[in-house]
């Protein structure tokens, strides 16, 4: 029959699989029933919820390709993992660069702040700080 042929295209085919999907059932009591369900042995092979309201889903991103979401998984924990071994090294060096003493080895800062001893209190009193917050922005 037309189903049969449907089926067995859609089967040998690769693009006919998505990872997501929406089940709507007729009757209320067999929805909850699905809900308290476990499918399988793993609890993030099949997760099941209530559905979102239509005008929040995004759709093409459940039309993503299984690779494509690994990959931006992946990606995702890399950036986190450089973010957490990157945090204190560079919270150090903002510190750092910004003190007056790192700043007085160039001479012409040197110059600049011995002659203008207010805005050499200033800027160690704010430099840090205003680099920090704007490190901490990009968070």
């Amino acid at each position: 029959s037309e189903v049969d042929r449907l089926r067995l295209q859609i089967l040998a085919s690769e693009d006919g699989f998505s990872g997501s999907a929406f089940v709507t059932f007729k009757d209320q009591q067999q929805g909850i029933m699905a809900l308290s369900m476990r499918y399988t042995g793993d609890d993030e092979e099949f997760v099941v919820s209530i559905p979102p309201d239509p005008a929040d889903v995004r759709y093409g991103d459940l039309q993503v390709e299984y690779g494509a979401e690994t990959f931006r998984e992946l990606l995702g924990y890399g950036m986190i993992a450089g973010l957490f071994f990157g945090f204190i090294p560079i919270v150090a060096a903002i510190t750092n660069v910004t003190t007056l003493t790192s700043l007085a080895k160039v001479p012409v800062l040197h110059s600049f702040f011995s002659t203008h001893p207010t805005f050499a209190a200033v800027w160690d009193g704010l430099a840090a700080s205003l680099g920090l917050t704007l490190f901490m922005s990009f968070l």
